[in-house]
């Protein structure tokens, strides 16, 4: 069974004043064609933005404390926690609990490791290990720096509503997703999904996830409106898969496609057909 301890902080977002010509501005319509070089920009945050979503909903440990984990610290430092954290049913979801990470650091010089974030858990029903759930992630970053320079920073909200249908699942996700380098790349999404487990006995050991939604993609100053598709995406918490063994995600205009396909370790990624990227 998975041990759920999480993220969380507050990010206070910048407020720029400008002492200027006042001016009526109105924000540009998105952008509803999906050409290949913006398809090429997104689809590593794409791959690893909806690889990060996977870990928040099955593997919730392996985003916050694995860092830890490694350097033997049994209790992270930096958490706080408020609420029932009784698990009648050991299915690894608390009854109705808070978890909060407050700058939470580790440091292999000369690089540094921190990330902040909230996350509520609440089981639907603490006396059925299969149960459905709702997630809650507010304000997570996490940042990835050397020496005084910050190399990575990712931002992500979410939240999973999860409820037992027969011996499958359904339910609703939303999920904000940022990766900054040099430049940045950001979507959100929401959309209803199923999932079917391996082991209905066992649900959220592995299975398959299936939906059909709709995102926003900003990148170069230019937002995206576009479809958000899943296809077969199987999972197993025990698998030493950095991504899905199988499944493919696709983002489409109606008419062009971004497609992703999972292959355990790696991904490719193609537009219309044509191969655009691969991981390592």
């Amino acid at each position: 069974m998975k041990k759920i301890t999480l993220i969380t902080s507050l990010i206070l977002g910048l407020i720029f004043l400008y002492n200027c010509k006042k001016e009526k501005k109105t924000e540009p319509k998105p952008q509803t064609e999906l050409n290949q070089q913006t398809a090429q920009a997104i689809a590593p945050s794409v791959a690893d933005g909806f690889r990060f979503l996977i870990l928040t909903m099955f593997k919730p440990d392996e985003v916050n404390i694995s860092p830890f984990k490694r350097n033997g610290i049994n209790q992270d430092p930096c958490e706080t926690r408020d609420g029932d954290f009784s698990d009648g049913d050991s299915d690894g979801y608390y009854r109705d609990a808070k978890i909060t990470y407050n700058n939470c650091t580790v440091s292999y010089p000369p690089y540094t490791y921190i990330f902040s974030g909230t996350i509520e858990i609440k089981d639907k029903n603490d006396n059925d290990a299969t149960s459905g759930f709702y997630l809650k992630f507010s304000d997570y970053e996490f940042k990835f720096i050397h020496g005084d320079s910050t190399l990575i920073t990712v931002r992500s909200n979410s939240v999973y509503d999860i409820d037992k249908v027969g011996t499958s699942f359904s339910g609703h996700i939303e999920y904000d997703y940022a990766y900054i380098t040099k430049t940045e790349v950001s979507w959100s999404t929401h959309f209803d999904f199923n999932y079917i487990p391996d082991n209905p006995s066992d649900p959220w050991v592995a299975g398959v996830l299936n939906f059909d939604g709709n995102s926003e993609f900003k990148y170069a100053g230019i937002t995206y409106a576009l479809k958000f598709i899943g296809e077969d995406l199987h999972f197993n918490e025990y698998s030493d898969c950095e991504y899905p063994d199988r499944g493919k995600i696709k983002v489409t205009d109606g008419t062009n496609y971004l497609t992703i396909t999972y292959y355990c370790n790696y991904y490719t990624a193609d537009y219309n057909g044509t191969p655009i990227s691969k991981t390592r």
